[in-house]
Protein backbone atom coordinates (compact mmCIF):
# COMPACT_ATOMS: atom_id res chain seq x y z
CA UNK A 1 0.00 0.00 0.00
CA UNK A 2 2.89 2.36 0.66
CA UNK A 3 3.60 2.67 -3.07
CA UNK A 4 0.22 4.33 -3.59
CA UNK A 5 0.42 6.32 -0.36
CA UNK A 6 3.58 8.31 -1.06
CA UNK A 7 5.63 9.78 -3.87
CA UNK A 8 9.27 10.87 -4.01
CA UNK A 9 9.77 14.31 -5.54
CA UNK A 10 13.10 15.67 -6.75
CA UNK A 11 14.15 18.90 -5.08
CA UNK A 12 17.24 20.91 -4.18
CA UNK A 13 18.64 23.78 -2.14
CA UNK A 14 15.95 23.72 0.55
CA UNK A 15 13.05 24.49 -1.78
CA UNK A 16 9.60 24.13 -0.17
CA UNK A 17 7.77 21.03 -1.46
CA UNK A 18 3.97 20.65 -1.47
CA UNK A 19 2.61 17.79 0.68
CA UNK A 20 6.11 16.98 1.97
CA UNK A 21 6.25 14.71 5.01
CA UNK A 22 7.75 16.77 7.87
CA UNK A 23 10.69 15.20 9.57
CA UNK A 24 10.46 17.03 12.85
CA UNK A 25 6.82 17.98 13.19
CA UNK A 26 5.09 21.21 12.27
CA UNK A 27 7.13 24.23 13.32
CA UNK A 28 6.77 27.90 12.42
CA UNK A 29 10.44 28.81 12.31
CA UNK A 30 11.98 28.02 8.91
CA UNK A 31 15.41 27.34 10.41
CA UNK A 32 13.87 24.35 12.22
CA UNK A 33 11.81 22.92 9.34
CA UNK A 34 12.95 19.56 7.98
CA UNK A 35 11.57 17.03 5.50
CA UNK A 36 12.00 13.29 5.16
CA UNK A 37 14.30 12.80 2.18
CA UNK A 38 16.71 10.43 0.47
CA UNK A 39 19.69 10.59 -1.86
CA UNK A 40 21.91 8.27 -3.91
CA UNK A 41 25.40 7.73 -2.49
CA UNK A 42 27.92 5.27 -3.95
CA UNK A 43 25.39 2.51 -4.64
CA UNK A 44 23.29 3.21 -1.56
CA UNK A 45 19.94 5.00 -1.48
CA UNK A 46 20.09 6.70 1.89
CA UNK A 47 17.17 8.18 3.85
CA UNK A 48 17.94 11.30 5.82
CA UNK A 49 16.96 14.76 6.95
CA UNK A 50 16.37 17.62 4.52
CA UNK A 51 17.20 20.91 6.26
CA UNK A 52 15.41 23.78 4.54
CA UNK A 53 17.48 26.40 6.32
CA UNK A 54 20.82 24.81 5.40
CA UNK A 55 19.55 23.95 1.88
CA UNK A 56 20.75 20.35 1.94
CA UNK A 57 20.09 16.77 3.00
CA UNK A 58 22.28 15.11 5.60
CA UNK A 59 22.70 11.31 5.50
CA UNK A 60 24.76 8.61 7.18
CA UNK A 61 26.42 6.03 4.91
CA UNK A 62 27.17 2.37 5.63
CA UNK A 63 30.78 3.16 6.55
CA UNK A 64 29.62 5.48 9.34
CA UNK A 65 30.47 8.76 7.62
CA UNK A 66 28.13 11.73 7.29
CA UNK A 67 27.45 13.37 3.93
CA UNK A 68 25.49 16.38 2.68
CA UNK A 69 23.95 16.91 -0.74
CA UNK A 70 22.15 19.88 -2.25
CA UNK A 71 20.09 17.74 -4.63
CA UNK A 72 17.86 15.00 -3.26
CA UNK A 73 14.34 13.53 -3.20
CA UNK A 74 11.61 14.57 -0.75
CA UNK A 75 8.92 12.22 0.55
CA UNK A 76 5.40 13.53 -0.21
CA UNK A 77 2.01 12.19 0.78
CA UNK A 78 -0.71 11.41 -1.76
CA UNK A 79 -4.35 12.51 -1.19
CA UNK A 80 -6.40 10.14 0.94
CA UNK A 81 -3.47 8.96 3.06
CA UNK A 82 -1.82 10.00 6.29
CA UNK A 83 1.38 9.12 8.13
CA UNK A 84 2.22 8.57 11.75
CA UNK A 85 5.15 7.34 13.83
CA UNK A 86 4.83 3.89 15.42
CA UNK A 87 7.10 2.67 18.25
CA UNK A 88 9.50 -0.15 17.36
CA UNK A 89 12.76 -1.71 18.42
CA UNK A 90 15.47 -4.21 17.49
CA UNK A 91 14.97 -3.79 13.75
CA UNK A 92 11.30 -4.80 13.70
CA UNK A 93 9.40 -3.21 10.81
CA UNK A 94 5.63 -2.78 10.48
CA UNK A 95 4.03 -4.00 7.23
CA UNK A 96 2.85 -0.44 6.58
CA UNK A 97 6.28 1.11 7.10
CA UNK A 98 7.46 3.34 4.25
CA UNK A 99 10.51 1.98 2.46
CA UNK A 100 12.89 4.91 2.12
CA UNK A 101 16.04 3.45 0.61
CA UNK A 102 18.46 0.54 0.49
CA UNK A 103 22.05 -0.44 1.22
CA UNK A 104 24.61 -1.25 -1.48
CA UNK A 105 23.44 -4.88 -1.06
CA UNK A 106 19.81 -3.77 -1.53
CA UNK A 107 18.69 -4.35 2.02
CA UNK A 108 15.66 -2.12 2.63
CA UNK A 109 16.10 0.95 4.82
CA UNK A 110 13.44 2.92 6.68
CA UNK A 111 13.20 6.31 8.35
CA UNK A 112 12.62 6.70 12.05
CA UNK A 113 12.71 9.04 15.01
CA UNK A 114 15.17 8.07 17.71
CA UNK A 115 13.79 6.88 21.06
CA UNK A 116 15.27 5.83 24.37
CA UNK A 117 14.76 2.55 26.23
CA UNK A 118 11.50 3.87 27.72
CA UNK A 119 10.10 4.72 24.27
CA UNK A 120 10.49 8.47 24.70
CA UNK A 121 11.84 10.41 21.72
CA UNK A 122 15.40 11.70 21.99
CA UNK A 123 15.62 15.38 21.13
CA UNK A 124 18.34 17.75 20.06
CA UNK A 125 19.40 19.84 23.06
CA UNK A 126 19.81 22.91 20.82
CA UNK A 127 16.29 23.07 19.36
CA UNK A 128 14.31 20.50 21.38
CA UNK A 129 13.21 18.60 18.28
CA UNK A 130 13.53 14.82 17.72
CA UNK A 131 16.38 13.28 15.74
CA UNK A 132 15.71 11.46 12.47
CA UNK A 133 17.69 8.41 11.45
CA UNK A 134 17.82 5.38 9.17
CA UNK A 135 16.52 2.03 10.40
CA UNK A 136 18.47 -1.02 9.20
CA UNK A 137 16.54 -4.18 10.16
CA UNK A 138 19.48 -6.60 9.88
CA UNK A 139 21.40 -4.53 12.44
CA UNK A 140 18.39 -4.26 14.74
CA UNK A 141 19.05 -0.55 15.05
CA UNK A 142 18.45 3.01 13.99
CA UNK A 143 21.45 5.18 13.09
CA UNK A 144 21.42 8.95 13.36
CA UNK A 145 23.70 11.97 13.46
CA UNK A 146 24.21 14.21 16.47
CA UNK A 147 26.77 17.03 16.30
CA UNK A 148 28.16 15.36 13.17
CA UNK A 149 28.85 12.18 15.17
CA UNK A 150 27.15 8.87 14.12
CA UNK A 151 25.06 7.27 16.85
CA UNK A 152 23.07 4.06 17.22
CA UNK A 153 20.01 2.90 19.19
CA UNK A 154 17.74 -0.15 19.27
CA UNK A 155 14.66 1.98 19.98
CA UNK A 156 12.82 4.19 17.53
CA UNK A 157 9.51 5.32 16.05
CA UNK A 158 9.13 4.13 12.46
CA UNK A 159 7.20 6.06 9.79
CA UNK A 160 3.92 4.37 8.78
CA UNK A 161 1.44 5.18 6.00
CA UNK A 162 -2.24 4.30 5.97
CA UNK A 163 -5.47 5.39 4.31
CA UNK A 164 -7.47 8.11 6.00
CA UNK A 165 -10.91 7.21 7.34
CA UNK A 166 -12.55 9.17 4.54
CA UNK A 167 -10.52 7.34 1.91
CA UNK A 168 -11.49 3.98 3.42
CA UNK A 169 -15.14 5.04 3.45
CA UNK A 170 -15.07 6.13 -0.21
CA UNK A 171 -13.35 2.88 -1.12
CA UNK A 172 -16.24 1.02 0.51
CA UNK A 173 -18.74 3.11 -1.47
CA UNK A 174 -16.91 2.39 -4.71
CA UNK A 175 -16.77 -1.31 -3.89
CA UNK A 176 -20.46 -1.37 -3.16
CA UNK A 177 -21.32 0.50 -6.36
CA UNK A 178 -19.37 -2.08 -8.35
CA UNK A 179 -21.30 -4.84 -6.64
CA UNK A 180 -24.66 -3.20 -7.29
CA UNK A 181 -23.77 -2.85 -10.97
CA UNK A 182 -23.26 -6.61 -11.14
CA UNK A 183 -26.34 -7.50 -9.11
CA UNK A 184 -27.43 -8.05 -5.50
CA UNK A 185 -25.75 -11.46 -5.30
CA UNK A 186 -22.35 -9.86 -5.63
CA UNK A 187 -23.10 -7.51 -2.77
CA UNK A 188 -23.15 -10.56 -0.51
CA UNK A 189 -19.84 -11.75 -1.97
CA UNK A 190 -18.13 -8.41 -1.43
CA UNK A 191 -19.49 -8.17 2.08
CA UNK A 192 -18.06 -11.55 3.07
CA UNK A 193 -14.68 -11.11 1.38
CA UNK A 194 -13.89 -7.55 2.48
CA UNK A 195 -13.70 -7.41 6.28
CA UNK A 196 -12.38 -3.86 6.35
CA UNK A 197 -15.53 -2.44 4.76
CA UNK A 198 -18.03 -4.96 6.09
CA UNK A 199 -19.91 -2.52 8.33
CA UNK A 200 -20.14 0.14 5.64
CA UNK A 201 -21.29 -2.36 3.04
CA UNK A 202 -23.97 -3.62 5.41
CA UNK A 203 -25.36 -0.11 5.63
CA UNK A 204 -25.39 0.38 1.87
CA UNK A 205 -26.88 -3.06 1.29
CA UNK A 206 -29.65 -2.12 3.70
CA UNK A 207 -30.36 1.00 1.67
CA UNK A 208 -30.32 -1.06 -1.54
CA UNK A 209 -32.81 -3.55 -0.12
CA UNK A 210 -35.14 -0.75 0.99
CA UNK A 211 -35.28 0.53 -2.57
CA UNK A 212 -35.16 -2.62 -4.67
CA UNK A 213 -36.40 -5.34 -2.28
CA UNK A 214 -39.02 -3.68 -0.05
CA UNK A 215 -40.87 -5.91 2.38
CA UNK A 216 -44.39 -6.69 1.20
Amino acid sequence: MTDEAVKWVRSSMGEPVSNAVPGRGSVDRRELVTYVGRVQHEGELLPGTVHLHFKCIQVLSQDGNTHTYQQYEVLTLNPGFKVYWKPGQNGRVDDRAIECGHTADYEKLYIGKVADADGDQLCNSEDGLPFLGKIQPSHGSIYWISNNVPRRSQNYDILIAKKSKWARFMSAVETFNEAVAEGPALVETYQKSNRQTKTTLSFFKGQYDKIFNPKK
